[in-house]
């Protein structure tokens, strides 16, 4: 009978344990889900490798267009650069980090005061094509806000007839603002492929800047 009553005590600590790490996750998700347009800030999108560009572009929900080009390697932009811009941004699939969450998820470790996490995302990386994506969070458990989500597939898909995507990496870097959002920082992406039995590889840094609340 003591035996029972020890292991019973047990499994009700160690399902403390998980659900306060849950509760952790939760309270840290709360932060990241906010509307798109709370915020203005600006973007630096660095493309990286042999030939290295990049562009400084403003998001102000307020203002039509909402994205501003502001500057290319350097120089000002023309009304032909600011053009193919928006054209290439309104054909963007730039959904928010909310769209690349998952609705279950899996402890993992805690370690360096770190909780980790993965899961499954509900949408895929390339619509109509059965492509989610693997997903790892870190979570400060000091601040109880995400500090790293990681996005990642295993499997090569097929984009369209003659390309294959066979590698691709999403990091988004957190950091806290005024301890009730959690705003993207940095975000880099890599990714390989075939086109027409043309192997191609292309990464790209974002650093997200000057942020300012909407009210």
């Amino acid at each position: 009978m003591k035996r029972i009553f020890y292991f019973i005590i047990l499994n009700i600590y160690i399902s403390s344990l998980f659900s306060s790490d849950y509760k952790v996750l939760d309270i840290a998700l709360q932060k990241i889900d906010y509307d798109e347009n709370k915020f203005r800030y600006q973007t630096k999108m660095s493309i990286l490798g042999d030939k290295p560009s990049y562009t400084i572009y403003s998001f102000n929900p307020v203002k039509t267009p909402k994205v501003e080009l502001l500057e290319i390697d350097g120089r000002k932009p023309d009304k032909s650069d600011i053009n193919k811009f928006l054209k290439n941004m309104n054909r963007d699939d730039s959904r928010g980090i909310n769209t690349l969450l998952g609705k279950k998820y899996t402890f993992i470790e805690e370690k360096n005061g770190l909780s980790k996490y993965t899961y499954i995302t509900e949408e895929s990386l390339i619509p109509k094509k059965e492509s989610k994506m693997l997903g790892e969070v870190l979570v400060d458990l000091n601040s109880e806000s995400i500090k790293k989500i990681t996005l990642y597939t295993k499997k090569e898909i097929d984009i369209t007839v003659g390309v294959k995507l066979q590698e691709f990496l999403m990091v988004f870097v957190f950091e806290d603002y005024d301890d009730e959002f959690t705003i993207v920082k940095e975000l880099n992406m890599s990714m390989k492929g075939k086109a027409f039995f043309k192997e191609f590889s292309q990464s790209t840094k974002s650093s997200l800047y000057a942020y300012e609340i909407i009210n």
